[in-house]
């Protein structure tokens, strides 16, 4: 294994501190630089879905893993055993005679695969996943000193400076302004050890930020050698708030639009708080997404030409002061997702107003109509573990489903004639969700043509706390569609009952 100090790169990195380095080759090391044809976009663009399992880790001395990258005894310091492994970006695995949890514990960031063949390690699957963006990871340990392995590779940039990222683990910087592919090229493995660091408040934080296009991490090893535990944290009470970290604390973001920056692309989107907003009181929190050729301000405000004539498809004034919204603008007036970038928009934006706002994380949800449904789906794919449930009008798979086998809470409206999605793309989302749910076989009638009215069905035998709900109604590609002489839509009600049961 070969040390190397931080200072002699020539990524113009800040030295923070002396650490052990493996995988520290000359730049390009063994690997030839170049983008192996099965390289997807990854970092910058592409991303696929996290599992949430919570298996622990086995114990381990303080070798930690067989790979011909791992680090040796000048590494992580004698008698300490594994505390915590986590495959960033990915599920579950087992590799070099270590069990890796699936990712969990960020907050921020997307998650994101390749096929590629990666070179310099004998575990190459860990570093076929990663999670990237800004973003930071808090993991529950019990006080006391820890050791880490942070595992890296540079998936998708093929150049040098194209990009620079800094770590910290409790607040004391890593490294600064890293060039993974400087340092030792393309799709090949390079790890970190970190020396023992001190944790005081029972969660160990690593944060990742970048300069130029965004953080990236592929595997985590957590070692102790003065008793640290991991603690593996209960399960909410269902109906338990969960307060989000902006609780107690004053505002840092206002109500109006907002720009934002997400590796590398301008992007923006519209909040809306209560008028008699408290940072004492955690909201719920609403994503509501456009139609294809809408925008923001249209959902925001309601009418303007737009599908919605009220603000936030009618949720709005039913919330009565209750909910916090936001309405995300999507690039070429759609939500086409390509490589995670929409995802990574709800990310950063979910980021942003959990820490500058007080909301409950245990109530956030996401809606849409058409286009913006299929980005809900979407949603309802990757995000199961953050999003309490979706509410989807005349939704179909428009903007990936990456994952998509966790449950979610579902609710869904759709137009038996629907001339634009047919109403069997909204159905197959249904199935699939009540699928992942547990529902029982579940009839669902739908009402005739003509007929000018709607039929909605609570689906049967669902696991608790997860409800499908499905309403067909007699009509076009409309979300906010009235029976026959109303002067209101009725399914902004339908919604915001559905929503407002949690």
């Amino acid at each position: 294994m070969k040390s190397c100090e931080i200072l002699t790169r020539l990524a113009g990195i800040a030295v923070a501190t002396s650490l052990t380095l493996t995988g520290c080759g000359s730049p390009g090391g063994s690997s030839s630089g170049e983008p192996s044809s099965s390289s997807s976009s990854s970092s910058s663009s592409s991303s696929s879905s996290s599992s949430s399992s919570s298996s622990s880790s086995s114990s381990s001395s303080s070798s930690s893993s067989s790979s011909s990258s791992s680090s040796s005894g000048g590494g992580i310091p004698a008698g300490s055993t594994l505390v915590y492994a986590l495959n960033a970006g990915g599920a579950a695995v087992t590799a070099g005679g270590i069990q890796y949890n699936a990712d969990r514990f960020a907050t921020g960031g997307s998650p994101n695969s390749t096929t590629d063949t990666i070179s310099g390690t004998d575990v190459g699957v860990l570093y076929q996943t990663e999670r990237y963006g800004k973003y930071k990871y808090e993991i529950p340990v019990t006080n006391s000193s820890y050791s880490l392995k942070l595992r890296f590779v540079e998936l998708f940039q093929t150049a040098a400076n194209a990009r620079l990222f800094s770590v910290t683990v409790e607040g004391q910087p890593v490294f600064t302004d890293l060039d993974l592919y400087t340092t030792v090229g393309h799709d090949k493995a390079y790890d970190v050890v970190v020396p023992p660091v001190q944790v005081a408040d029972e969660s160990l934080t690593i944060e990742l930020t970048a300069s130029i296009d965004n953080a990236t991490i592929s595997a985590v090893e957590v070692y102790s050698n003065t008793g640290g535990k991991f603690v593996e944290p209960p399960e909410p009470e269902p109906g338990a708030v969960v307060p989000s970290a902006g609780c107690g604390k004053a505002r840092t973001v206002q109500d109006g639009r907002i720009n934002i920056n997400v590796g590398g692309t301008n992007r923006s989107y519209i909040l809306r708080t209560p008028s008699n907003y408290n940072n004492q009181t955690p909201y719920r929190l609403i994503f509501a997404y456009h139609w294809l050729g809408g925008n923001a301000n249209q959902v925001a405000q309601g009418g303007q030409g737009g599908s919605t004539e009220d603000p936030f498809y009618g949720l709005w004034d039913l919330a009565n002061n209750s909910t916090i919204f936001v309405a995300p603008e999507g690039l070429d007036s759609g939500w086409a997702n390509t490589g995670g970038r929409d995802l990574a928009l709800t990310d950063e934006i979910l980021n942003q107003v959990q820490n500058g706002l007080c909301i409950d994380k245990s109530r956030i949800f996401a809606t849409g109509f058409s286009y913006g449904a299929g980005m809900s789906n979407a949603i309802a794919c990757a995000r199961a573990d953050v999003f309490r449930g979706v509410a989807l009008y005349a939704g179909a798979q428009l903007s990936g489903c990456d994952g998509g086998t966790a449950p979610i809470a579902y609710f869904g409206a759709h137009g038996i004639f629907d001339s634009v999605l047919n109403i069997s793309q909204g159905r197959s989302i249904r199935d699939r969700i009540a699928r992942n749910n547990g529902c029982a076989a579940t009839n669902a009638p739908e009402p005739a043509r003509g007929s000018g009215t709607h039929i909605c069905t609570s689906f049967q035998g669902c696991r608790e706390g997860y409800p499908v709900r499905w309403c067909a109604f007699d009509g076009d590609h409309n979300p906010t569609e009235k029976d026959r002489g109303q002067a209101k839509s009725w399914i902004p009600g339908e919604a915001w009952q559905f929503i407002s049961q949690f």
